[in-house]
């Protein structure tokens, strides 16, 4: 972190020099607190859940192991560990490079779609543009109350099918939140 100090004509100068380095460190750590400080509960909740798993599925894995000597399930929780390690890296990648958007409004509409597995959400914003999202099956929204969908950033193509275009982003769709009455207006 300390570099050599250049010679100068001026010793009182030299620990201007040396602490270059070091204060780039720390405003690079506040930066990160910035984001993370910044950053939607949604999105926390998901990177902490992330993180989470992978230590929770070593330590039941780890006590199965103790109890049957079962090597299999070890190196399966291994594996899942190091999957959350990767997933927690890229949600950390997307929050700090602010790579999501936010969608708000009101649900004015959810259709289920037969023999598929997702949703079609419509909702209007306070301008009155009416969307539709494409949402997982399992996303629970109400008619008439207000969200936030929060999305990955893509740059794909779409194809013009809504289950390949649905299929081919998977990752994009972060979370949701419902919104307050008083806060949705202040937006």
């Amino acid at each position: 972190i300390w570099s050599k100090p250049a010679p100068a004509a001026d010793p009182l100068s030299w620990p201007l020099q040396t602490c270059t380095c070091a204060s780039r460190l720390s405003l690079k750590g506040f930066n990160m607190m910035e984001k993370w400080n910044g950053c939607p509960a949604v999105l926390k909740r998901r990177i902490c859940f992330t993180l989470l798993a992978g230590p929770a599925s070593v330590i039941v894995s780890l006590i199965i192991y103790l109890a049957y000597a079962d090597t299999v399930l070890l190196t399966m929780s291994g594996a899942i560990f190091i999957c959350c390690l990767y997933r927690g890296k890229v949600l950390w990648d997307i929050i700090r490079r602010e790579a999501y958007i936010a969608v708000s409004g009101t649900c004015t509409g959810v259709t289920l779609s037969p023999l598929r597995r997702y949703r079609r959400v419509r909702i209007t914003d306070l301008y009155g543009r009416e969307q539709t999202l494409l949402l997982s099956g399992q996303t629970a929204v109400q008619i008439g109350s207000q969200y936030c969908f929060y999305f990955q950033k893509e740059n794909r193509p779409l194809l013009g099918n809504d289950y390949l275009d649905t299929m081919l982003a998977t990752n994009a769709f972060l979370g949701y939140e419902k919104l307050m009455e008083h806060c949705a207006e202040m937006e």
